[in-house]
């Protein structure tokens, strides 16, 4: 999949004019003009080829199901030995929503298998999984943690679908201001977390003044914003065909 940049006609040009071939930008681009954004907003690097969860997505195939393999098993040393089987199942019930949603995602840019092995394929799972591990740290309960994956998961799911159709370059820059949304809300989780502040990391999930659901007030801001421009690229879309259409008609009966 790609997403189209519009392309603005010269002063003078019209309907029966010549038009220039759309320039393309890939989902990967896309994605990883997120991760860029997220660290130099975090100072972390998603993409780090050092971090042990990184390499081992390099000697997977990437699959849904390997990923949640690799993520179950980043918090499996502890949860497992603390709670039993029961914990891990639930684990992997809980990333399996947001993890099969990117994991489409991805797909519908023919960046699974070998190529999503680019750096973002990777980056936005590494952000996954240093939540769940930091979770599983300071003993965080994985039913509120759930509350927040689930509140995730519909944004991701809207982005899903948003792809299914070509983007011009306002809604591309839009899809990038969500992704960053996502990944700051998970970061702002996980940091709430590694203090040690369970209390604040459950009041986040509800408060408006936190800073996590401040992301996911801004996501739903974003996604808001991504809707209108849609309708606004349907007008552009339709009168380019109707432009289309007299140029046809004026030289079929000429």
């Amino acid at each position: 999949m790609t997403l189209r940049r519009p392309v603005r006609l010269r002063p003078g040009e019209g309907c029966d004019s010549p038009s220039e071939e759309p320039s393309t930008l890939s989902l990967s681009e896309l994605l990883n003009a997120a991760l860029d954004e997220y660290s130099r907003a975090t100072d972390v690097d998603p993409r780090d080829r050092t971090n042990p969860f990184v390499q081992q997505l390099e000697q997977c195939s990437m699959t849904e199901a390997d990923i949640l393999d690799i993520l179950q098993n980043t918090s499996d040393s502890i949860t497992g030995k603390r709670q039993g089987p029961e914990a891990m199942r639930a684990i992997r019930k809980m990333l399996k929503p947001i993890v099969g949603g990117l994991c489409v995602i991805l797909d519908a840019s023919a960046e699974t298998a070998s190529s999503v092995g680019v750096p973002g394929g990777k980056g936005i799972f590494a952000v996954v999984a240093v939540l769940v591990k930091t979770a599983d740290h300071v003993s965080a309960s994985y039913d509120n943690l759930e509350k927040l994956f689930a509140r995730l998961t519909m944004y991701v799911e809207r982005l899903q679908v948003r792809l299914q159709a070509p983007m011009e370059q306002g809604s591309a820059k839009i899809a990038v201001k969500a992704l960053v949304e996502l990944l700051k809300a998970f970061e702002l989780a996980t940091k709430t977390m590694q203090r040690g502040r369970i209390r604040q990391f459950l009041h986040a999930l509800v408060s408006k003044a936190d800073g996590i659901q401040s992301a996911l007030g801004k996501l739903e801001d974003i996604t808001t914003a991504d809707e209108r421009m849609s309708i606004a690229e349907i007008a552009v879309g339709t009168q380019d065909i109707s432009c289309d259409l007299q140029t046809f008609v004026t030289k079929s009966l000429f």
